[in-house]
């Protein structure tokens, strides 16, 4: 005996209008996104291609911080070169320099931002280094004194090594941008 469900005339019948009434009711939803989640995502996408296009860096992860208005932003970054110390606090702080600037400079954001100007204390940003190459055996002496993660938050930053038996090293965001603009105004005398 067959079954009047898995006949083809029945499916046709039944499941077709089921399907494009479901697929019409689920597309008059409004799917519009609130204005400052909209604005947020755009600095965030602008700021994408600025941050590989400048620093050669990839935008791997974001976060918001967002209620009615919006309170934080996170980024997280991938470079695939292993970078010192000196060159992981020099990329941190101008991508958070770039990007404050970037945010701050655009009025129509401005009215969505919890507080103006946009601080250091509203951004978080993480750097992951990785070099493939550099995983060699002979290499990995070397890479052990390279910086593995760079983390701002806060106004904190924090660096961690390779090595898992070294410290991590931890400063202050004016402390880090002091040291980046020391060392540039010698190499500019």
């Amino acid at each position: 005996m067959k079954l009047l469900f898995f006949t083809p005339f029945f499916v046709k019948l039944f499941f077709t209008p089921l399907l494009v009434i479901m697929f019409l009711l689920s597309n008059c939803q409004n799917r519009e996104e609130a204005p400052h989640v909209k604005h947020a995502h755009q600095e965030i996408n602008k700021f994408k291609k600025t941050a590989l296009e400048k620093y050669d860096v990839s935008l791997i992860a974001q976060g918001r911080a967002l209620g009615e208005k919006i309170n934080g932003l996170s980024l997280t970054f991938h470079t695939r070169e292993e970078k010192s110390l000196d060159e992981m606090r020099n990329l941190i702080v101008h991508l958070a320099t770039d990007f404050l600037m970037q945010i701050n400079s655009n009025n129509e954001i401005k009215k969505y931002l919890v507080e103006y100007p946009f601080d250091i204390k509203n951004l978080n940003l993480i750097i992951l280094s990785s070099d493939l190459k550099k995983n060699s055996p002979e290499n990995l002496e070397s890479s052990k004194e390279k910086i593995a993660t760079a983390i701002l938050i806060k106004n904190n930053l924090c660096y961690s090594t390779k090595n898992d038996d070294e410290e991590n090293f931890q400063e202050t965001f004016q402390e880090a941008l002091e040291k980046v603009q020391s060392t540039q105004s010698q190499l500019t005398k």
